[in-house]
């Protein structure tokens, strides 16, 4: 990364932004962001090159550029498989565990 701007921050904390990097020639790219506590991850355009995240909103949509074809998006983060995986994990732990407590 050469620089980074933040653009935008929701009341949850999570800030969408944009960071330059050299590795596409002289000029490098951009690509946008989000920062929800200390998981940092990459937003990209299918197609383009440049992209940046302008905003946020309170249930974490993201609205964004395409800098390479001037069109806007609008984006909802979908959850890591493994952050399902410990959803339902503690889900089967506390069903199993009202089970034993309701006999």
């Amino acid at each position: 990364m050469t620089n980074t701007f933040a653009h935008g921050i929701n009341d949850a904390g999570q800030v969408v932004g944009q960071f330059l990097t050299s590795s596409m020639g002289p000029t490098g790219s951009a690509h946008g962001f989000l920062k929800d506590g200390a998981v940092f991850t990459t937003i990209d355009v299918p197609g383009a090159f440049s992209a940046t995240a302008n905003g946020i909103n309170a249930v974490g949509q993201i609205v964004g550029s395409d800098l390479t074809r001037g069109h806007g998006f609008a984006a909802t983060p979908v959850p890591e498989p493994s952050t399902w995986l410990l959803f339902g994990s503690v889900f089967v732990g506390l069903t199993r565990w009202r089970r034993r407590t309701a006999y």
